[in-house]
């Protein structure tokens, strides 16, 4: 994990100058067959784990740490390869690519939108079959907060993927799961999270965004103001300024207590994520709450 920490994101520091396309497309490539040869290295008894494949009756101790790896293994290649995506992103964004790096970003960067595509549906499903399972088997995904993190984060790239996808900078044909797939497994990692822990207010706080989130994009994909390869990011956002989200404080059962989880830390759970730290989603489409005034 250092390795992509420090070669595609200047060790965190965010002092180092953006790489080029060109040094982040090589860096890819070797970091990503070290973790080819760090899987087959895996001896048979800690081989990765398919999210289809995990035996629920009676699992020993070594299927928790196979799936723990497993997880481990999809968050890693995500984060190396959701530079890509991000690129993606900024183009959609505005940024204008020179005559050399247009043409290579379609060739690597789209395999590497499938693969942290491919990574994040498959830690929802995994993470979303356990705790479907019932309570005594959520002990093969280990510590909490890890299964927050990983399942969270899957979630929000595939949110990304997702307005990638609509903006058509990926042809349909080059897509290995079709975005009506990406939104519903959004939806699924909302309700994963759900039944993760039903009395942690960090859980219940990240699938609140979730579920708004979703409804953002829900927003950008329907209607006669419906996103576009042709939109820009301002008349996007002039669209949904004048949106309202629908109520995403009430939850499925629709009486969860949001009270805070006895876990000895020494501190409450909500000190970890604030109610302001994702506020940024209310000041996009809650103008009203905002106080901010429209945008040109």
């Amino acid at each position: 994990m250092w390795s992509v920490i420090a070669l595609l994101y200047g060790g965190n520091i965010g002092c180092d100058s953006p790489s080029s396309l060109l040094d982040t497309v090589a860096h890819l490539f070797k970091l990503e067959q070290q973790l080819v040869d760090w899987q087959h290295a895996l001896p048979p008894t800690l081989g990765l784990r398919n999210s289809q494949d995990i035996p629920m009756e009676n699992p020993g101790i070594n299927e928790k740490f196979r799936v723990i790896l497993t997880l481990r293994y999809h968050n890693l290649r995500i984060l190396l390869h959701r530079t890509m995506l991000v690129r993606f992103l900024n183009t959609i964004g505005g940024d204008i690519l020179d005559n050399q790096e247009a043409p290579l970003l379609q060739q690597v960067g789209i395999n590497s939108v499938q693969i942290c595509i491919q990574s994040s549906v498959e830690i929802i499903s995994l993470v979303s079959g356990i705790v479907k399972y019932g309570d005594n088997k959520r002990k093969m995904l280990g510590a909490w907060w890890f299964s927050l993190y990983y399942t969270f984060n899957a979630a929000l790239v595939l949110c990304a993927s997702f307005i990638i996808y609509r903006s058509g900078a990926i042809p349909e044909s080059a897509r290995i799961i079709p975005s009506e797939r990406l939104r519903i497994c959004i939806d699924e990692a909302s309700q994963t999270l759900e039944l993760l822990d039903m009395e942690n207010q960090t859980i219940n706080t990240c699938a609140k965004y979730l579920r708004q989130l979703a409804a953002v994009l829900d927003i950008l994909v329907s209607g006669p103001h419906a996103f576009s390869g042709g939109d820009t990011a301002a008349q996007s956002a002039n669209f949904l300024y004048n949106q309202q989200l629908p109520n995403v404080n009430q939850t499925n059962d629709g009486n969860r207590n949001h009270g805070l989880s006895p876990f000895g830390m020494g501190m409450g759970l909500g000190e970890l994520i604030l109610d302001g730290d994702l506020e940024f989603l209310n000041q996009m489409t809650l103008p009203s709450n905002a106080g901010l005034a429209p945008p040109h």
